[in-house]
């Protein structure tokens, strides 16, 4: 079954979004329609593997210089973005997916998330930062609307493979933000907490990976 390219190029632009943010680069709705063109594109022979991350996606950020570092509050902000958006697509597809592993996989990626979530607002509290949402924020929060609106849409097969396509775009993007994180943090407890959640990232793209390949990939 053909994938809805629109809805998935939608996906696409999240993932490229949350890379521009964690540059710190500024993005605007237009910049953010030329990345979804791009990525439209690329959709359409994209296969199981994720080199489109740091291709096509990757050329089309428009980021600034990684030493654009966010703050402290700005990562808290985009940990519970990214957090968010995690646990909230996932929940959108529950009880709708078809394939065993994907149905295993989003109720995991609910229970690791909100628990990730609940470790960042416990330190958040500690610290006493308020997290400060980057200007990007705004059009992120209607990325992640879009994309939770198209996997409603979506049913069986098709459902399963637009999830897991987003899944492993979104897991790299997390992956490499945290990365960047890691070293722009400022607060020694926020750095360990980003370094505690780099393997368990890991781990969730790995088996994204693995279940996007056996799923086949895009059609």
């Amino acid at each position: 079954m053909l994938y809805d390219i629109k809805g998935l190029g939608r996906m696409l632009v999240l993932g490229a979004a949350l890379t521009v943010t964690a540059c710190g680069g500024g993005g605007d709705d237009e910049a953010a329609a030329g990345a979804g063109d791009s990525a439209v594109a690329g959709s359409a022979t994209m296969g199981g593997d994720t080199s489109m991350t740091g291709g096509s996606m990757g050329s089309t950020t428009g980021a600034a210089p990684a030493d654009a570092a966010l703050s402290d509050a700005n990562i808290f902000s985009m940990i519970g973005m990214s957090n968010a958006a995690e646990i909230g697509t996932s929940k959108a597809v529950q009880g709708k997916v078809a394939d065993a592993s994907v149905k295993t996989f989003a109720a995991d990626m609910v229970k690791d998330h909100t628990a990730m979530q609940g470790e960042a607002d416990k330190l958040a509290t500690k610290l006493n930062v308020t997290p400060q949402a980057p200007p990007q924020a705004d059009a992120m929060q209607k990325m992640t609307d879009s994309v939770t609106t198209a996997l409603k849409s979506a049913t069986g097969a098709e459902l399963d493979r637009q999830y897991m396509t987003f899944q492993v775009q979104a897991h790299q993007s997390t992956l490499d933000n945290l990365q960047r994180f890691e070293t722009q943090a400022q607060n020694a407890e926020l750095k360990a907490l980003i370094q505690k959640a780099i393997p368990k990232v890991q781990g969730h793209l790995q088996r994204a990976q693995e279940i996007q390949g056996k799923l086949g990939g895009a059609a």
